[in-house]
C-alpha cells in the first residue's frame, strides 16, 4: 500500500499540469477518510487549481463534514454533488447542453474562439495563413492563471516587463500586471463604439506619444479585454521585421464574418507612419470588412489633438483626478507597484511628486526588470552582458548565479566551431571591439528604433555559422539586455530587450550619429534577397531601418549629416550585391533628395555641380525602378510611389537652380515637368493625396519667389486648382488633410487677386493655352467648389453660368483634361447642388438629355490620357448608361470596374448613387431568387423583372431573409450602385437615409 500511496502522490502532483486551467477534476465516489487516496493528500492537489474546477460526485454527509472537505467548499474550491456522476450527465445530455457518445467527424480540429454564447473552431489552415501576419486571440490566451507564490509572482512580473514592449505576455494581463493609464478609458469607449456601429470603418483609431508612456501594454490590455468580454474576435499585429499581409487579415474577418462576427477588432502595435494604418483600414473596408484597426505611432497633441480618432498617451502622470470616484495617476501608480514591491510603493510617489512625474522617467526608473540598473547602470548591463555571453562561448565558468557555459559545452549544444573569438579585435567607428561587443552594438543600433535584427543578417555580419547553437545561447545565458524572438514560421529575430533601454545603451556606448550610421552599414551591406520569406523579412528590416534614421524617422535631425551616406550604402548594397529592390531603390533617391534640401534649410554650402550631380543621380535611380517594374494592375501603387518622388526631385531642382543660380528658365522647365509626372502618378492611383502635395509645394513656391510671364503663371495657377478639385479631403489622413487645407489657404492668399484680363485672356488662346477657359470658370465657383454642404439657389446658379460659359468655348477645352474635370464638376453642381460621391444612397433628377449629357462630358475626359482609366469616371460611364437602359452595357462597364478599381476605403462598397426618375424619387423592382450561397452573408443573383430578367446581385441577411431560396420572390426592392456594379437594395435603407438627412 506505500508503494501505491507513492506512486498516487507523484501522479496528483502532475494533475494540475495535465488539466491546466481550462480542464475540470472530477471525482465520483469519494470516500473521505475512509478513501484510500485521503482528503489530506487531495487537499494540496485541489489548491492548485482554480475556484470551481474541481467536482466530487456522489458525495455522502459524512464526506461534506469533513474538516478539510468543508473548508475547500466554504472557499469555492471545490462543488460537491448528491448525484452520481452518470446521472448527472443524462441530465446534462436531455436539457442540449451536452452531446454524448464518439465526436462527429471534422475535417479539421483548431483553436477555439468563444463568441457570446457559442464556440467556434478555428481550422488549421486559416490559422496557419493568418499567423504568418497576425496573432489570433484564440481561448487559450485567456486561460485564467493557476495562483503562484509571491516570489514566484514578481519573477513573472519582471518578465512580462521585459517582454511587454515587442510581444504580448498575455497571462500577465490575467494577472493584472498591466498598469491601467487614464487614457485607456476613453481608448476603450472609443473602439467599443466604434465596433458597435453598422458603418463601415474606412479610417483608424490611433494611438500616439512618446517611447515609454505605456502605449504597448495599453494596446495589448485593450485586446485581452476586448476579447475576454467575447462579443468579436481579435487580431493583435506585434512590432516585427514583416509586414502584416492585407490577404491574410482579410481571409480572416472574412471567415469571422460568416461564423456570425458582427465586427473584427485587428490591434497593430507598428509604430509606423500613420499613412499606413490609413492604407490598411481603407483596404479593409473596400473589401467590405466590418474592422476596427487601432494602431500606434509617434506624435504630440500639437498635431492630432483635434482628431477625435487619436488618443494620446501622455508622458506625463496624471496628478489630479479625473473623476471623483478614482485616484489620480500617481497615487494608483504607486499602489501597483506596492503589489510587487513594499519599497518601491513607499518610494514611489516621492520619487514623482520631486520632479520625475513623466510617465516614460517613471517607468524606466521603477518598472525595468533588472531593478537595480538605471541609466549608467545599463552600461554596465552590457559590460557584464559581453563578459558573460564571452565567458559561456568560451567555456569558462560565469562567477554570477549560474555555469550556464559549462553546461552547454558538456551537454554539446555549442562547440567549439561556432564559439566567438575573444581574441578577434576589429575597428568599427573608431573603436576596437571584438565580435561579442560588436554583436551587442548590431542590436542596439536598430533596436533604439524598436528593430529587431533577422537572426540570417547578424551571423552573416559577424561572419559565424550554427544559428540554433547562437540562438540557444542567448536564450540560456544569465542576461537578457538582448533577447531572441521566434516567431509562428519558425524565423528568428535579435532584438534589444527595451527600445528606451536601447536608446540609452547606444547613446553611452557610442555618442554619434556617425557610429550608429557605421553600424547600420554593417547590417544593411549583409542584407541578402533569395526571394524566399525569409529574404522578404531582410528586406523588410532594410527599408525599416532606413526610414528610421531617414527624413521621416523620430530622430531626423540627429541623422540629417549622415543622409548622403546611408544613401551611398544602398547604392553599394544595390550594385555590388545586386539588390535591385524598387523599395530601397525609393530610400536611396529619397535620401539624396532630402540631402539637398537639409543643405538648403541650414544653410550649408554647396557647390552647384555637386547639388546638380545628387539629384540627378536620385532622378536616374528613380527612372531605373522605374523601368524595373512591369506595367500591370498589380504595380500600380509601387509605379505612382516612384513617380511622386521624381516629380518631387524635379521640383527640388527647379527650385535648386531658381534659388542658386537664378535660371528661371531651367526652373521653369524642370516645374512643369514635376508637375506633368505628379498627375501621371494620380492617374495610377487616384485616391493618393502624395502627387497632389507635390503639385501644391512646387506651385506655392514658384508663385512666392518669381514674377513669372503670363503664360507660366497661369498654366501653374490652373494646375494648382486642379489638382485641388482632383484630391477628395474627406479620404485623407489627418496629417494630409492638414497639409491639404494648408496648400489651398497658401494658393490662394498668393493668387486672391488674379482676376485675369480681357487681353490677357486673348494672349494666352494666341499662345495656345486653355488655361484662361479654366481660370475664368474657376473665378466664378472659386467660393461653392469645394462646399462640403448642399448649395443653395444662388449658389446653384453660380454653378449653372460655370457650365454655360465653358460650354459655350467648348470646342476649345475639348483636349484639355483639366478643364473638361471642372466642367463635369460644376454640371454635377449644377444639376444636384452637392458634390460628387458626398453621401449614400443619393437619388438624381436626371433626364434623359441630362443623363446623355453626363455621359458625353465623361467620355471626353476618358479620351484624354490623365483620365482614361479613372475608376469614378468609369463608375459615372456605368451609371448613365444604366440610366439610359443600356443595362447590359452597363453590366459589362461595372464588370471591368471591379477588376481595375484602385479606389479603397468605404467608397469601394458604399452604395453612393441609387436608380432613379427624372424626378428624383427612387425607382422600384421586383425579382426572383436565380442563385443563392449556402451562407446568408454571401452574394447571391436575383432575376429583375423590370430588367428583361438581367441578374443582378443581392445580399440575403440585409432582407433579413437568411432562409429564402431560389426561385422565390424577393419582392420590391430599389437598385443601389456601388464601385462593383449595381446591387438590390432593401426599400427601409432608402428610408433610414432619408430620416437621417432630416
Amino acid at each position: 500500500m506505500d508503494d501505491r500511496e507513492a506512486e498516487a502522490r507523484k501522479l496528483a502532483d502532475k494533475l494540475p499540469e495535465l488539466i491546466t486551467p481550462l480542464g475540470v477534476l472530477v471525482i465520483e465516489g469519494h470516500a473521505g477518510e475512509q478513501d484510500w487516496f485521503s482528503p489530506k493528500l487531495l487537499v494540496p492537489v485541489i489548491n492548485r487549481l482554480n475556484s470551481g474546477q474541481t467536482h466530487i460526485f456522489s458525495a455522502t454527509e459524512e464526506l461534506r463534514k469533513n474538516r478539510r472537505i468543508s473548508k475547500l467548499t466554504q472557499e469555492g474550491k471545490l462543488v460537491l454533488h448528491s448525484e452520481s456522476l452518470a446521472f448527472y450527465l443524462l441530465k446534462v445530455q436531455e436539457a442540449g447542453l451536452l452531446q454524448l457518445g464518439l465526436p462527429a467527424e471534422r475535417e479539421e480540429y483548431g483553436r477555439q474562439i468563444n463568441l457570446a454564447e457559442k464556440s467556434l473552431t478555428v481550422p488549421l489552415s486559416l490559422w496557419n495563413q493568418v499567423s504568418r501576419s497576425a496573432i489570433i486571440l484564440d481561448e487559450a490566451a485567456l486561460i485564467q492563471p493557476t495562483h503562484v507564490s509571491q516570489d514566484k509572482l514578481y519573477s513573472e512580473f519582471r518578465n512580462f516587463l521585459a517582454q511587454s514592449s515587442f510581444r504580448p505576455v498575455w497571462s500577465g494581463y490575467g494577472r493584472g500586471f498591466a498598469f491601467k493609464r487614464d487614457f485607456e478609458d476613453s481608448l476603450q469607449e472609443l473602439v467599443n463604439n466604434k465596433l458597435a456601429s453598422n458603418e463601415l470603418q474606412d479610417k483608424p483609431v490611433i494611438l500616439y506619444g512618446q517611447t515609454g508612456t505605456g502605449k504597448s501594454v495599453a494596446l495589448s490590455g485593450l485586446a485581452y479585454t476586448i476579447r475576454k468580454e467575447g462579443k468579436y474576435p481579435v487580431l493583435y499585429i506585434e512590432r516585427r521585421s514583416r509586414q502584416p499581409l492585407p490577404s491574410d487579415l482579410d481571409t480572416f474577418c472574412k471567415w469571422a464574418e460568416k461564423s456570425g462576427a458582427s465586427a473584427t477588432l485587428i490591434v497593430w502595435d507598428g509604430m509606423v507612419e500613420q499613412e499606413q494604418y490609413y492604407e490598411l483600414s481603407k483596404r479593409l473596408a473596400g473589401l467590405g470588412r466590418k474592422v476596427v484597426l487601432i494602431g500606434s505611432c509617434y506624435g504630440t497633441a500639437r498635431l492630432y489633438r483635434s482628431n477625435k480618432n487619436f488618443v494620446e498617451a501622455p508622458a506625463t502622470l496624471n496628478e489630479s483626478s479625473p473623476t471623483k470616484d478614482k485616484q489620480d495617476e500617481v497615487s494608483r501608480f504607486s499602489n501597483f507597484i506596492s503589489r510587487f514591491d513594499q519599497s518601491l510603493g513607499k518610494c514611489a510617489k516621492e520619487w514623482i511628486r520631486q520632479g520625475s512625474n513623466r510617465f516614460l522617467v517613471a517607468l524606466y526608473r521603477l518598472l525595468p526588470s533588472t531593478r537595480s540598473q538605471i541609466r549608467l547602470g545599463l552600461t554596465d548591463e552590457v559590460n557584464f552582458a559581453e563578459q558573460e555571453i564571452g565567458a559561456a562561448s568560451q567555456g569558462k565558468t560565469v562567477v554570477r548565479k549560474t555555469a550556464f557555459a559549462n553546461a552547454f559545452l558538456r551537454a554539446g549544444m555549442i562547440t567549439e566551431e561556432h564559439l566567438f573569438s575573444l581574441e578577434t579585435q576589429e575597428e568599427i567607428a573608431g573603436e576596437n571591439i571584438n565580435q561579442l561587443s560588436k554583436l551587442i552594438r548590431l542590436v542596439i543600433v536598430p533596436g533604439r528604433f524598436g528593430l529587431k535584427v533577422p537572426l540570417e543578417i547578424l551571423m552573416r555580419t559577424i561572419g559565424k555559422e550554427g544559428v540554433s547553437n547562437f540562438a540557444n545561447l542567448l536564450d540560456k545565458v544569465n542576461t537578457d539586455i538582448i533577447q531572441w524572438y521566434e516567431d509562428e514560421n519558425g524565423s528568428i529575430e535579435i532584438g534589444a530587450r527595451h527600445q528606451l533601454e536601447a536608446q540609452q545603451i547606444t547613446q553611452s556606448l557610442l555618442g554619434d550619429a556617425k557610429a550608429e550610421v557605421e553600424y547600420a552599414e554593417e547590417l544593411l551591406l549583409n542584407i541578402r534577397e533569395n526571394g524566399n520569406f525569409n529574404s522578404d523579412a531582410e528586406i523588410e528590416f532594410a527599408i525599416k531601418l532606413v526610414v528610421s534614421m531617414g527624413p521621416n524617422g523620430i530622430d531626423a535631425n540627429y541623422f540629417a549629416n549622415y543622409f548622403q551616406k546611408i544613401s551611398e550604402i544602398l547604392t553599394k548594397l544595390r550594385e555590388e550585391q545586386s539588390i535591385q529592390n524598387t523599395s530601397l531603390m525609393l530610400q536611396e533617391a529619397f535620401l539624396l533628395r532630402e540631402t539637398i534640401i537639409n543643405r538648403i534649410q541650414r544653410q550649408i554650402p554647396l557647390a552647384t555641380h555637386d547639388a546638380e550631380q545628387i539629384l540627378d543621380k536620385s532622378e536616374n535611380i528613380l527612372r531605373q525602378a522605374i523601368d524595373l517594374l512591369e506595367i500591370n494592375s498589380r504595380n500600380k501603387g509601387k509605379r505612382s510611389r516612384l513617380m511622386v518622388e521624381l516629380a518631387s526631385v524635379l521640383g527640388t531642382k527647379s527650385r535648386y537652380l531658381l534659388e542658386s543660380q537664378n535660371d528661371i528658365s531651367r526652373s521653369i522647365i524642370f516645374l512643369h515637368e514635376a508637375q506633368k509626372t505628379a498627375f501621371e502618378a494620380f492617374a495610377l492611383v487616384p485616391d493618393s493625396y502624395y502627387s497632389i502635395d507635390v503639385i501644391g509645394w512646387t506651385s506655392d513656391f514658384i508663385l512666392r519667389t518669381l514674377d513669372l510671364d503670363l503664360k507660366s503663371r497661369y498654366e501653374i495657377e490652373a494646375n494648382i486648382y486642379h489638382a485641388f478639385t482632383l484630391a477628395e479631403a474627406g479620404d485623407l489622413s489627418a496629417k494630409d488633410s492638414e497639409r491639404f487645407q494648408r496648400h489651398r489657404m497658401s494658393i490662394g492668399k498668393l493668387t486672391k487677386d488674379d482676376k485675369i484680363s480681357e487681353d490677357a485672356f486673348q494672349r494666352l488662346i494666341k499662345l495656345g493655352s486653355s488655361a484662361g477657359y479654366y481660370l475664368k470658370a474657376y473665378e466664378i465657383v472659386r467660393e461653392i467648389l469645394f462646399k462640403e454642404t448642399a448649395l443653395d439657389l444662388n449658389e446653384i446658379k453660380l454653378a449653372k453660368n460655370a457650365v454655360q460659359y465653358l460650354q459655350e468655348h467648348r470646342k476649345a477645352i475639348n483636349y484639355d483634361a483639366r478643364t473638361l474635370f471642372l466642367l463635369l464638376k460644376v454640371w454635377w453642381l449644377s444639376k444636384t447642388g452637392k458634390r460628387l460621391f458626398c453621401g449614400e444612397r443619393e437619388t438624381l433628377p436626371f433626364n434623359r438629355e441630362d443623363w446623355l449629357e453626363c455621359l458625353e462630358i465623361v467620355e471626353s475626359l476618358m479620351k484624354t490620357s490623365d483620365f482614361y482609366e479613372n475608376p469614378s469616371l468609369t463608375y459615372l460611364k456605368g451609371l448613365s448608361t444604366f440610366h439610359l437602359d443600356q443595362v447590359q452595357q452597363s453590366l459589362t462597364i461595372f464588370k471591368e470596374l471591379e477588376n481595375l478599381v484602385d479606389i479603397k476605403g468605404r467608397r469601394r462598397i458604399i452604395r453612393s448613387y441609387i436608380a432613379s426618375n427624372s424626378e428624383g424619387q427612387p425607382k422600384k423592382y421586383t425579382g426572383e431568387v436565380a442563385w443563392i450561397h449556402n451562407n446568408s452573408n454571401e452574394i447571391g443573383k436575383v432575376y429583375v423583372s423590370e430588367l428583361q430578367r438581367s441578374l443582378i446581385n443581392f445580399m440575403p441577411n440585409i432582407f433579413q431573409r437568411p432562409d429564402i431560396r431560389k426561385g422565390e420572390s424577393l419582392g420590391e426592392f430599389h437598385l443601389a450602385f456601388n464601385f462593383l456594379g449595381p446591387i438590390a437594395d432593401p426599400i427601409a435603407y432608402y428610408e433610414k437615409y432619408q430620416d437621417k438627412r432630416k
